[in-house]
């Protein structure tokens, strides 16, 4: 960039480069040109420092306010739109995220401008403050958006293109959508590296990187090591000093993950004296807990303990998550001490508070620590035990000792083989009973599999979580009821509930219930999916269901059954899933708004008709759906968009397709 004057272009492309390089620059130009004649250059300068200073803008506000207004003015639509979110960020009471109603109105303005590239930058921010609000499939449906309007913009330069980028694939992080992530990492590695934008390509290397290293699969982290060197060479070459010790810190992830614990250390003490001199006090918090399980490793269990205590001081105590990691820490330094009685109560008080997690695995590797540190409490009161009555055993007939003792510890090795033998049988049967009379019946066989495994579970505290709910009912069935009869209606029922069930499973759906003749399924709990792929999975599923209805009608109406016909509804978004209800008898279940929008499109859909909401219809090819308009459901606060397939195979389709090709 040379001379005085700063194009907008030339910003942007500061901004994904060097933005550090840029600060003097603009504040130079911000503090030197005169009040009587604001430029446009000014203008650039005050949006771009908007951009660069994002945690710094208490000094700024002013400025930014007063070139708000000159940019309105001067119609420099770019430059008042960053400016008017980030002074929107600042003034918001809720944590710098504005409210729904803050960017519809501002969105509503910035549609006059006739600018998609800009309408794009709106909906990025406004994605993120949804994420906030755990609303994650709005916040997918806006980025889906905003990638559409800076394509179709041919005005959409790399800025335009790299914000939209970038904030889907936080978006697609949080909702485990690793395909698409993939996909849109890609896309924004070979832009930045083509136009050798180092910033840009430095930020989307961390959030890559930390995203595999929290997903914590060992073959992923493994071919993450050339993205951690590329992203600290570009760190040390823009001297970004916080940028590479936070990837120092993610560093002792990835040596530790190897085994290579030497590193480990390196890397940390690296990052920690970084964050000292910046007096970064939560990073060096997590980084001082993250070298306390090196240290452990490596059995330098009293170093440890002093990082552990430093990093307790440093959190707040709304950390919760690690708080709880220091404390299963200090429990594993403590017994690596020997001091087994606080270590068997730290770590109670630490499985104690672990309600939330859905790893059966997880509680089983601590029961078993529990257990052995148990263990080695009564191995040191029985030492003690032993020590005091020493010189009395001395005096006892050395061989007739040895025959007592010999005859004890068979007794007991007997006795402890027949415990664990009925332990073990008693297991075995409890387990072939959940098998097939329980999990079986509602859960897929491969959901099965993973919870017999231990890699899953069923008895989570509620929880939220993004859901996909799917409603099937035979219309008419009451009717059906009195004239066949409850013999001919049962075989019915049972062929048609066995049918869909079968169906259900073969897309790794989760029978919720049976409710009479309808069935609920829920798809993404208690395995995790990405929001597409439930989305693909449950349309799948209603296609399946409608075309086996119309195979079991044929063989009805052979037998003397009749023909009968369903309505399907189905809707996404989150909603509380986990067990509800006594100690003595809990539901796996979903409830919330989700589950009601489901179940009232439904008693919406006409027969033999799939209706979907605009949520799900988010996730799939806009020429599969067929909007039909907004409707006020029963017990639904706001109307909603309602869309159906266009076509699911079904007789009754077919049927409609030929009708209307002759009309």
């Amino acid at each position: 960039m040379g001379g005085s004057e700063l194009s907008l272009e030339e910003l942007e492309l500061g901004i994904l480069d060097n933005p550090e390089a840029l600060k003097p620059r603009l504040q130079d130009l911000l503090e030197g040109d005169n009040k009587a004649g604001r430029t446009d250059s000014w203008v650039n300068a005050a949006w771009a420092a908007s951009q660069v200073f994002k945690g710094e803008l208490d000094k700024l506000i002013p400025i930014l306010m007063e070139a708000e207004i000159l940019a309105g003015n001067r119609n420099l639509h770019q430059q008042w739109v960053g400016i008017k979110l980030a002074i929107l960020m600042h003034q918001s009471k809720a944590d710098n995220v504005p409210t729904k109603e803050e960017f519809e109105t501002l969105l509503k303005t910035v549609k006059t401008f006739n600018k998609p590239r800009l309408e794009a930058i709106v909906k990025a921010e406004y994605a993120f403050a949804q994420l906030y609000r755990n609303e994650a499939v709005f916040a997918m449906s806006l980025v889906r958006e905003a990638l559409h309007d800076v394509e179709k913009d041919a005005a959409a330069r790399d800025f335009h293109l790299y914000n939209a980028y970038s904030s889907a694939v936080v978006v697609c992080g949080y909702l485990h959508d690793d395909k698409r992530l993939h996909s849109l990492n890609n896309t924004i590695f070979s832009l930045a590296r083509t136009k050798n934008l180092r910033a840009a390509l430095l930020n989307s290397l961390y959030n890559f990187i930390a995203y595999t290293m929290n997903k914590q699969d060992a073959d992923q982290i493994a071919k993450a090591k050339p993205l951690f060197d590329e992203a600290l060479g570009l760190a040390k070459s823009l001297q970004l000093t916080t940028q590479e010790a936070v990837l120092r810190n993610q560093y002792i992830t990835y040596f530790t993950s190897q085994k290579n614990w030497r590193r480990a250390i390196e890397e940390a003490d690296i990052a920690l004296e970084i964050f000292e001199r910046s007096r970064n006090l939560i990073w060096i918090a997590d980084t001082l807990t993250k070298k306390a399980k090196v240290e452990i490793t490596l059995g330098r269990f009293e170093n440890a303990l002093e990082h552990l205590q430093r990093a307790e001081t440093i959190f707040p105590p709304d950390y919760t998550h690690d708080h709880m990691r220091i404390m299963e820490s200090k429990a594993m330094a403590l017994a690596g001490l020997k001091n087994f009685n606080v270590a068997f109560d730290t770590m109670a008080e630490f499985a104690r508070r672990l309600k939330v997690s859905s790893d059966l695995a997880r509680d089983q590797e601590l029961n078993s620590r529990l257990a052995e540190l148990g263990a080695q409490v009564e191995e040191q009161k029985n030492t003690m035990l032993e020590r005091k009555n020493a010189e009395h055993l001395r005096t006892m007939n050395y061989q007739t000792n040895t025959i007592v003792l010999s005859a004890c510890i068979i007794l007991s090795a007997v006795i402890g083989l027949w415990v664990i033998y009925r332990q073990k049988r008693r297991l075995t049967d409890l387990n072939t009973y959940i098998t097939t009379q329980v999990l079986d019946r509602y859960l897929p066989p491969v959901l099965v599999k993973e919870i017999l495994l231990g890699n899953m579970k069923l008895d989570t505290d509620p929880a939220e979580k993004h859901i996909t709910v799917l409603f099937a009912d035979i219309c008419q069935f009451t009717k059906a009821t009195e004239q066949l009869g409850i013999e001919k209606i049962s075989i019915v029922l049972n062929q048609f509930l066995s049918t869909m069930t079968d169906i259900v499973f073969e897309h790794r759906g989760t029978i919720d219930k049976f409710i009479g003749d309808s069935i609920m399924v829920v798809f993404g709990a208690p395995a995790d999916m990405s929001g597409e792929e439930q989305a693909q999975q449950v349309v799948a599923t209603a296609k399946a269901m409608m075309r086996a209805l119309t195979e079991l009608n044929r063989e009805w109406e052979r037998n003397g059954l009749g023909s009968f016909e369903m309505h399907i509804g189905i809707h996404t978004g989150m909603a509380i899933v986990g067990n509800f209800g006594s100690k003595k008898r809990s539901d796996y279940t979903a409830i919330g708004n989700t589950v009601n929008i489901a179940a009232r499109l439904e008693k919406f859909a006409k027969a033999n008709q799939i209706v979907l909401s605009a949520a799900v219809r988010a996730y799939l090819p806009h020429d599969e759906t067929r909007s039909m308009g907004l409707y006020e459901l029963k017990g639904i606060e706001k109307p909603i968009e309602v869309y159906t397939l266009v076509s699911h195979g079904s007789d009754s389709d077919v049927v409609q397709r030929k009708s209307k090709s002759a009309s």
